[in-house]
Formats: structure tokens, C-alpha cells, sequence
């Protein structure tokens, strides 16, 4: 990677951008870091009100942080895997389930904080959240990529997910009063 980036640049320039992924970002128009930043979202989710467990119990739906008390994959006798996990924040606990993600162990770990975005299924009885959003706590909500605040969706192929352009475009977002031009005159912007 170059030292400075250039708005022209091929994006394979930026970080865990090569040739594969760069011919998968082509088939949504995307060949330098300019168009990377001019892919517009969608639509976005807002997951920016982090409530209590409680809360989270009540409402059946939300953003809530906790730390990993505990995490491990179980296996179902037809050899498929159900990750269960124990989380804790002030006074609550709340299980979370994921089902065939056995890597989820090494990911999410025990004493880590993390934020979980979600639903707990609405039917008697359900208490687990499952197969929520994670992100690990970066220390400052304002700090994080993908839960915590408002968060863009793209247009996606195969290959490439809206959580993994929010990652490339966080890692380009720094640099954006250097690589773009502001279109508007100086003139407008101060009397505006």
C-alpha cells in the first residue's frame, strides 16, 4: 500500500484488497478508492440505543453490551452445531444462541465485551436471544464499525457483504477531506 492514498487509486491499494476481491468489487462498479467512498448505502438500521438486558427482555428486540461469561459450540446428533453463550452487564445475564457457526468460540471470547444486535423470538417461552449482530466493544461507542450507531447496508454480489465494505470504507473514511473535493465554492459553504 502506498503511503499516501490517491483518490484514483486502484483499490487494490487499500488493505485485504487484492485481485479477487478487487474483480468482485467491479461487478458493483467499484474500481477506485473514490468509487469505494461514492457507494452509496441503501437503507441504514439504526442500532445506535444500546439498552440493558432488561430492557432487552422486555422489548424483545435491540442493541445490548455485555461481557462473554461463557461460550461453546454443543453438537446436535445429526452432527449440526448450536453455539451457546452466556453474557452479563450490571445486574443482568442473557443467553444468546447461534446455530451452524461453529468458529463463533474462537471469535468471541470469554471476558471480552461485546455488542449484540438482535431479537429474542417472540414465542412462549423464549428468553435466549437468537443469532444476533456482534462487535466486539472498541472502548468507545463512536469508535465502532458496525453496531452502535447508525449503520449503512450496500448494494452487495457474492463474495462481498455490506459488514465488509463498512470495514474498507471505515479504513478509507480518515482520509476523505484529502481525497475529495469539496464540489461546492468556499464562498456558498460560509454563507450557508
Amino acid at each position: 500500500m502506498p503511503e499516501t492514498l490517491r483518490a484514483n487509486d486502484s483499490v487494490t491499494e487499500i488493505p485485504l484488497i487484492g485481485p479477487s476481491k478487487a474483480q468482485l468489487l467491479s461487478k458493483l462498479g467499484i474500481e477506485t478508492v473514490t468509487d469505494l467512498l461514492f457507494h452509496i448505502p441503501y437503507k441504514y438500521r439504526d442500532t445506535s440505543e444500546v439498552i440493558s438486558i432488561e430492557q432487552m427482555e422486555e422489548r424483545k428486540e435491540g442493541t445490548i453490551m455485555g461481557q462473554v461469561i461463557d461460550i461453546k459450540n454443543a453438537y446436535t446428533r445429526s452432527r449440526k452445531v448450536i453455539t451457546r453463550a452466556v453474557v452479563s452487564y450490571d445486574t443482568g445475564r442473557l443467553n444468546i444462541i447461534w446455530f451452524n457457526q461453529s468458529y463463533l468460540p474462537k471469535t468471541i471470547r470469554k471476558g471480552e465485551t461485546f455488542l449484540f444486535e438482535g431479537k429474542i423470538p417472540d414465542k412462549p417461552g423464549a428468553k435466549d436471544m437468537t443469532a444476533p449482530s456482534y462487535e466486539r466493544y472498541a472502548g468507545d461507542i463512536s469508535e465502532q464499525t458496525h453496531i452502535g450507531k447508525l449503520t449503512p447496508y450496500y448494494s452487495e454480489t457474492e463474495g462481498i457483504s455490506s459488514k465488509w465494505l463498512r470495514s474498507r470504507i471505515n479504513f478509507v473514511k480518515k482520509d476523505i477531506d484529502r481525497l475529495i473535493d469539496e464540489p461546492f465554492p468556499e464562498q456558498l459553504l460560509k454563507e450557508e
